[in-house]
């Protein structure tokens, strides 16, 4: 086991000084994180093939009510890196098991790469809906540069004049954040986060705290033009802030708020 795993389990599993008491993850609070037994198993399964390829897009007989759409970090490729990789674990064996619990939802889960693949899904099951008087939601999930990609993904659909029904955006950057250009503008410029016509309802959480990442810190968008935005001070994640984000139980609550909603 790698020392990153050690870094996920022992930050899933303990409160330590460096996070403030209130935003420490409260286990008993979550049922989901059961599965974490059986994570680092599981996670090393096909692990060649994560991130690679778009998840199989669903026939319109499999989606209900909603379709839901989330689009992982740059991090995640690998269960056991350090750094981001916290985030993904989240995303996998939180998030992704919280939002399948409603039957009613259909949830597919991306690299951040694949916002045109999510998007050309959706447009064809629509079409498909179209054909038979179905109506169903959908929704977008998005952590760092997956934050980016459910931009682009819902801009995507503004062309195709799809409704995207809600966005939930987590500490979201630009696809090309860690580069130069992005440094002084698009990583965090309203022009790459500019919100789209159709989008109904936009939740952002971002954090503005983050000294460790990529060396020189990540801070996420500030949403300016979401509908509710949440931000994490330095009491809330001191240093990891853009990992950390993900154990805050104000994020989960919010979460599980919106897809209620």
């Amino acid at each position: 086991m790698k020392f990153g795993l050690l870094i996920i389990l022992s930050s899933l599993l303990t409160c330590t000084s460096s996070i403030a008491a209130d935003a420490c993850l409260d286990i008993n609070s979550f049922d989901e994180l059961e599965v974490l037994s059986s994570f680092i198993e599981k996670s090393n399964q096909n692990i060649e093939n994560r991130g690679k390829r778009a998840p199989r897009c669903p026939d319109i007989s499999e989606i209900s009510e909603t379709f839901i759409v989330m689009f992982e970090g740059a991090g995640g490729y690998d269960p056991q890196q350090s750094g981001g990789t916290l985030s993904q674990a989240l995303m996998r064996i939180v998030f992704v098991p919280v939002a399948k619990k409603n039957k009613k939802n259909f949830v597919n889960y991306y690299a951040n790469r694949h916002a045109q693949e999510a998007a050309d899904c959706v447009i064809k099951l629509k079409a498909e809906a179209q054909k038979t008087n179905k109506n169903f939601k959908v929704k977008a999930v998005g952590y760092s540069m997956g934050g980016g990609a459910a931009i682009r993904f819902s801009q995507k659909l503004e062309k195709k004049f799809i409704d995207v029904d809600a966005l939930f955006t987590i500490d979201p950057v630009a696809r090309s954040y860690h580069s130069i250009p992005s440094l002084f503008g698009e990583g965090n410029s309203r022009n790459f986060f500019r919100r789209p016509a159709n989008l109904k309802n936009w939740i952002n959480h971002y954090q503005i705290t983050d000294k460790k990442s990529m060396l020189v810190g990540i801070r996420g968008y500030s949403g300016v033009n979401a509908d509710r935005t949440y931000v994490f001070q330095e009491n809330d994640f001191p240093k990891w802030a853009h990992s950390e984000i993900m154990i805050g139980p104000e994020v989960m609550k919010s979460f599980k708020e919106w897809l209620n909603d």
